[in-house]
């Protein structure tokens, strides 16, 4: 597996702010890979944390930002689609994958859980992006705005769709 098949900057990467917490984030790091069933995931994780550039992108989200800790931790899947095909392609993937699970869902519960873990995705993938150097703020920018244009949509468009079904509007 190719890891970084792009450049990031690793001069760009921020020192860790909270150095305490990198041990703490590497150790869970590495006790999520033997957990996982998948093979293909775990030999990932554990390539990604012995390679230079995994280590200074997982230390830049575990040394600062408990929330990036945990959103890495629970979806190794979108760290690993960042490392082996950069955030264009992961982002594109994320988007049309969420799109096409909105667009399904109907239920409450499930929409809702649906944005959650959207919202780690997004704000996982589109950190790691701006971290690494390799989206400008105005690329930052438009993807927390896209996001959150959909998340505000959609919720919306389930709350219009419930009021109808109850007979609340026509």
């Amino acid at each position: 597996m190719l890891l970084f098949p792009f450049s990031p900057d690793l001069d760009r990467f921020p020192a860790a702010g909270a150095p305490e917490r990198l041990h703490l984030g590497f150790e869970r790091w590495a006790e999520t890979a033997r957990e996982s069933t998948d093979p293909d995931l775990r030999a990932f994780m554990e390539d990604l944390a012995a390679d230079s550039k995994g280590q200074a992108l997982l230390a830049a989200l575990f040394g600062h930002s408990p929330f990036l800790t945990q959103a890495a931790l629970r979806e190794p899947q979108a760290v690993r689609q960042f490392a082996e095909q950069g955030p264009d392609v992961a982002w594109e993937a994320f988007w049309a994958a969420l799109k096409k699970e909105i667009a399904q869902s109907s239920e409450q519960n499930e929409a809702m859980r649906l944005l959650r873990v959207a919202k780690r995705r997004a704000s996982l993938l589109i950190a790691m992006a701006d971290l690494a150097g390799l989206w400008d703020l105005a690329g930052v920018t438009r993807a927390l705005s896209d996001f959150a244009e959909l998340a505000v949509d959609s919720s919306l468009g389930l709350l219009l769709h419930q009021a109808q079904t109850a007979g609340d509007i026509e």
